[in-house]
């Protein structure tokens, strides 16, 4: 197997237990995203959360002295989304691991009741920002 990095990375391989000639003398390729590893969508998600659970942010001013107003704007949607998925999950799942399994939540009210006041606070912020 090759490991090919440059702009795009891909994966290489020879099939040896093939039965057809090609497969066996011809790389397989595979392609992975670009810059594998995480993209800036999960970067500011996770970011987020944890400045959320440190109490950095904690009102719609605080977090809008984090990010760009902009950034707040595009990825609103996103990131309501994102705390109703990690909502519906801790109510079922009761434990969900996150941050590349270094934080660890167990299901609590308190904790459903934080994750909806980030909510209010993100979609607060949207708001003030379409005024």
């Amino acid at each position: 197997m090759t490991v090919v990095f440059s702009q795009k990375s891909m994966l290489q391989h020879f099939d040896t237990n093939s039965s057809d000639i090609h497969f066996k003398n011809n790389p397989t390729v595979f392609h992975t995203k670009l810059n594998d590893g995480p993209n800036l969508y999960s970067v500011l998600w996770n970011q987020i959360l944890s400045l959320w659970f440190n109490k950095i942010i904690y009102d719609e001013i605080s977090f809008r002295k984090r990010y760009d107003d902009s950034i707040l704007l595009f990825y609103t949607n996103d990131l309501i989304h994102e705390i109703n998925i990690l909502i519906e999950t801790l109510k079922h799942s009761k434990t969900i691991h996150l941050l590349y399994a270094k934080l660890k939540l167990n299901y609590s009210e308190d904790l459903i009741h934080e994750l909806l006041k980030l909510k209010k606070i993100i979609f607060s912020t949207y708001l003030i920002l379409n005024n």
